[in-house]
């Protein structure tokens, strides 16, 4: 039984008042936000919740404990909700391949966490961001239920509510762009002279050309113009995408890559070249 600020185990033991007894020794002090800020992922229960006088964040119940699974980056997008905006929050799973992937839907964000490359590389590289279009816009899917006579998983549009599958063959959102965007950590170069940057990807599998922009920052908070590029026609495996000529650091930098494709984009190693 889930509460604001508690959560309570009970066995059928078929007493004649009552049921259900509660085992007070698995009793947590722990709670959800609202009524759909939990769901069932690889064996175990995964909420969105508190304790009492502490900010919500998402965690992961097991045997009358509660382990923060969010990252403070995570956790300050949580921040900037209300608690009311909180308790229409959801909390989904899906079970895909190799990936068991844990979504929680906000009104403005939609978050996906990947156990199963959290338990590889860890929680703090596990998170991601989902949008639509290339506006930030929340994730258009909602509901996801896997349909095993169809061998897919069937979701429905918070748009315009229309029932579709998803795609394993494309990136496109309701045949639109779709906008993908990740950051480095500050890298430490001191005094050094940004030579090449090079993304290795797999590539010519793309129906059409790939638009790639990076960008540098020194505070990981102003970032520089974009370099832009074209990458990936279809059957042309051997596109490499290299950027040249960034300039001097005082101190540390950290580079931001976006892209702008129909096409699923992959990118397996960044490589910083500089001296």
């Amino acid at each position: 039984v889930f509460g604001r600020y508690s959560i309570e185990y009970f066995v059928n033991d078929a007493s004649t008042a009552f049921a259900f007894s509660r085992i007070e020794q698995k009793s947590m002090k722990i709670g959800i936000c609202g009524t759909y800020c939990k769901t069932e992922l690889s064996g175990g229960v995964f909420i969105l919740g508190s304790r009492r006088f502490e900010s919500p964040a998402i965690y992961a119940l097991s045997a009358g404990d509660a382990q923060q699974m969010s990252t403070r980056t995570i956790n300050q997008i949580i921040g900037q909700y209300t608690e009311s905006e909180l308790s229409t929050a959801v909390l989904e799973s899906r079970f895909d391949g190799d990936d068991e992937l844990l979504i929680v839907r906000l009104a403005r964000h939609t978050l996906v966490f990947n156990l199963t490359a959290a338990k590889k590389i860890g929680a703090d590289n596990a998170w991601s961001v989902l949008s639509t279009g290339v506006s930030g816009a929340p994730w258009i899917a909602c509901n996801g239920v896997f349909v095993p006579y169809l061998n897919k998983w069937l979701y429905g549009s918070a748009a315009d509510g229309a029932i579709f599958a998803l795609d394993y063959e494309s990136a496109a959102q309701d045949g639109d762009y779709c906008e993908m965007e990740f950051e480095t950590p500050l890298i430490e170069a001191p005094f050094a002279r940004i030579g090449k940057i090079e993304l290795n990807t797999v590539t010519g599998f793309q129906a059409e050309q790939t638009n790639c922009f990076i960008s540098t920052s020194i505070d990981g908070e102003l970032e520089s113009s974009e370099y832009v590029q074209l990458y990936g026609n279809k059957g042309d495996y051997a596109t490499r995408f290299v950027a040249w000529g960034f300039g001097y650091y005082n101190k540390q930098l950290s580079l931001r890559v976006r892209t702008l494709s129909k096409d699923k984009v992959n990118f397996s190693k960044l490589t910083v070249t500089y001296g």
